[in-house]
């Protein structure tokens, strides 16, 4: 389906909802729409790392990122166990409803406990991907630590001076490792960015 004629099915799936909430399109993420509303909740419900210091742009950047993850993890991830599900779980989704203010809040926010249920339940999905394919990859070997730790020595002085390997190994190992997963799970994503299609939908301007 074109992106003229999905804005059409958009529209009339919308219209019911227009006494709850106004809402337009604001991206097209290989098919998928992102809403105003889908903003509007991230920000309220905390759905997004660190939303609070987001601008707009950037929080719509983390939600088109998030639906390239969240598309590529459907492709690989089997259904949740419910040990996942007690990761987040109802109580999480409860919790997050009451601080907006309660369902109805939610419903003006153009979400629903079962839509904001699967939203964080593909959170975990997500999660529990990257690790799996990421962490294991990212760990250091002794000598990758020990290397990494001779060209960062400053960061590890006590009293003007360079602490021993021995001394700070782990916590060498544990930095190197972050920094390592971060610069796959960036590589990967700037992958998914040039496979998908992304369109931003300009804000109307004022008549």
């Amino acid at each position: 389906m074109g992106i003229l004629p999905m804005l059409g099915c958009v529209a009339a799936a919308l219209a019911p909802a227009q006494a709850v909430v106004a809402d337009r399109l604001v991206a097209v993420v290989s098919g998928q729409p992102i809403m105003a509303s889908d903003l509007r909740a991230a920000r309220v419900l905390d759905l997004v790392p660190g939303v609070a210091a987001l601008a707009d742009a950037a929080l719509l950047d983390g939600l088109i990122v998030r639906e390239l993850m969240r598309a590529e993890v459907e492709r690989f991830s089997t259904a949740l166990t419910d040990v996942d599900r007690g990761v987040t779980g109802r109580a999480d989704a409860e919790a997050r409803t009451a601080r907006a203010g309660g369902e109805a809040a939610l419903a003006a926010l153009g979400m629903t406990p079962g839509r904001l249920l699967a939203w964080l339940e593909d959170d975990v999905r997500i999660e529990r991907y990257m690790k799996q394919r990421f962490d294991a990859a990212a760990l250091p070997s002794d000598d990758e630590a020990l290397t990494w730790f001779q060209i960062h020595e400053r960061d590890y002085l006590r009293d003007g001076r360079p602490r021993p390997f021995a001394e700070v190994r782990d916590e060498v190992r544990v930095r190197l490792a972050a920094e390592r997963r971060q610069s796959l799970v960036d590589d990967w994503i700037a992958g998914l960015r040039r496979r998908a299609v992304v369109v931003l939908v300009p804000v109307p301007s004022e008549p």
